[in-house]
């Protein structure tokens, strides 16, 4: 389901971070950026370790194994962190504002919709993501 101006063709990323807590549901998108050919998918399994990769803090210092990604798919419903408040976080980070976020979540509530709009994402997906939305997302050069 497309929303928040989701634009196709846009450039392949070469870093994914994945923002999710639920092990099957990491497992389900990721198995789908594979078919797709993205190999370089990084997880963050609640939204204080996404914040905490994102800036390079504690474990996620060594950008070597952990480097800035071009795009973030985020789950609303993180713990620690909120989705929403990671996102405004991004956001509020001049140094972060290259990172495309897409929002991929259990909840089709206008609410929720509402918000993120608000908030600036480049596209809102209710689960589960298929391979042929992200190739839709990030069409092979």
């Amino acid at each position: 389901m497309r929303f928040c101006g989701i634009q196709g063709g846009v450039k392949r990323p070469s870093h994914i971070l994945v923002a999710e807590d639920d092990d099957d549901d990491f497992f389900l998108l990721s198995r789908e950026l594979r078919k797709c050919g993205f190999t370089n998918v990084s997880r963050a399994a609640d939204g204080r370790a996404a914040l905490d990769y994102l800036a390079g803090h504690g474990e996620y210092a060594d950008r070597t194994r952990h480097p800035v990604p071009d795009v973030l798919f985020l789950d609303l419903k993180l713990p620690v962190v909120l989705g929403h408040e990671v996102l405004r976080a991004i956001r509020q980070q001049p140094g972060w504002s290259a990172i495309k976020v897409y929002v991929l979540t259990g909840s089709d509530e206008y609410r929720d919709r509402e918000r993120i709009e608000q908030l600036g994402c480049e596209g809102y997906f209710v689960k589960p993501l298929t391979s042929a939305q992200v190739q839709e997302l990030f069409p092979a050069a």
